[in-house]
């Protein structure tokens, strides 16, 4: 053939679709998760991100599979709690080689709802318009899901902002969330 001829070639070559999904190496730990979509399911996966030598090819040891393995419940828990999920079921399935493919799955449940929030400032500050109209703006609200994420965003948005109005002690005195996952969030 000739290299006029071999175009359409590595053209169609170029085209043909690969695997979706290349195969593990042999011997390498797998972790599936499902029953999440979006940011739960990115920061899940984060959570679970395997040590390295875990996800690489050759012989894994499976007591640290094991160990690993046993460690996958608390860790969907934790990287759950920050979204407002705080009762996840999560079932855990080893299949594969020697239990080395973990399949996750999760089912998030209902979120957190905040049921009681209180901002407030007080001092020098307490009476500044700009300051008032954030505590105002607070992103939470009572009904709200808890939002970690959220609440420190305006949390140190309300500091920085006293700050540069001249507040240069502002402090918070006081803040908590507290929870009870079977009912409801207390900003404070």
């Amino acid at each position: 053939m000739t290299p006029a001829g071999l175009a359409p070639v590595a053209l169609l070559a170029g085209l043909l679709p690969g695997p979706l999904h290349p195969a593990p190496p042999p011997g390498a730990v797998q972790v599936t998760v499902t029953g999440l979509a979006g940011p739960l399911r990115d920061q899940v996966r984060k959570a679970l991100a395997l040590p390295r030598g875990m996800d690489g090819p050759g012989a894994v040891d499976r007591g640290w599979v094991d160990r690993f393995a046993g460690q996958v419940e608390a860790k969907v828990k934790l990287a759950l709690e920050p979204f407002g999920y705080y009762r996840p079921v999560i079932r855990v399935t080893r299949t594969g080689p020697a239990g080395g493919h973990l399949q996750v799955q999760v089912e998030a449940g209902e979120p957190v709802r905040i049921g009681h929030r209180r901002v407030e400032v007080t001092g020098a500050g307490a009476s500044d318009p700009t300051l008032t109209a954030l505590v105002a703006g607070f992103p939470l609200q009572p009904g709200d899901p808890l939002l970690h994420p959220e609440y420190e965003a305006a949390r140190s948005g309300l500091r920085s902002r006293a700050e540069g109005l001249g507040y240069l002690d502002a402090d918070f005195t006081r803040h908590e969330i507290v929870v009870d996952p079977a009912t409801r969030s207390r900003i404070s």
